[in-house]
């Protein structure tokens, strides 16, 4: 009895224990009075329920599934109720490791699921991710990129008024658009030196 409490519940030869295979939540149950390996298809019984509840002589424990609009089934018949409340808690654990087993992205058939493993340590059936070829397509793209930039900024900085460069310039702009006034009247000489 010493060695149960030392090693805990888990290491215990009837101690419950659950996990998810094939889309099957499995049970084994050796501690109920009577031992079974129960199994219920996960997809069938998705809104199904496990309960703990007081046999009817009040001397042992049931473990129940409970699925809407059906009767209530009992798995295992437990001594204790904390024979009861282990086995349900196995199952919880199963079912919550495969949850978060399907959130996670894998390229396995089915979250969970026992697979044989490759040298490789893949599972079976999954292959690695392809390896990127080489770095010439990306810095391709980065040399066409820039080439693109570049062009646009010389098309939009063409389009731009350009203003005199010099201060004679800038002298012979202000003369030429009084000259440039609409209406008054300019010799072909005085138009040719202006522009």
């Amino acid at each position: 009895m010493k060695s149960e409490k030392k090693h805990g519940a888990c290491c215990r030869k009837d101690s419950s224990s659950a996990h998810v295979a094939a889309g099957k939540l499995v049970l084994s149950l050796p501690g109920a009075l009577s031992p079974v390996v129960w199994q219920m298809d996960l997809e069938k019984s998705a809104m199904s329920a496990l309960e703990v509840t007081e046999g009817e002589k009040k001397e042992s424990w049931l473990l129940v599934l409970k699925v809407p609009n059906e009767k209530s089934q009992t798995i295992a018949v437990f001594e204790t109720r904390e024979g009861a409340v282990e086995a349900m808690m196995a199952a919880s654990g199963a079912l919550a490791s495969a949850q978060s087993c399907a959130a996670m992205p894998q390229a396995v058939p089915s979250a969970g699921a026992v697979h044989m493993l490759h040298p490789a340590g893949l599972p079976h059936g999954a292959y690695p991710a392809p390896k990127p070829k080489g770095g010439y397509g990306k810095r391709l793209g980065l040399v066409l990129a820039i080439v693109l930039v570049v062009v646009l900024f010389g098309i939009w900085s063409a389009q731009l008024p350009r203003a005199p460069q010099t201060m004679e310039g800038v002298a012979a702009g202000t003369t030429t658009s009084a000259q440039d006034a609409a209406g008054v009247p300019v010799s072909a000489d005085e138009f040719l030196r202006g522009h």
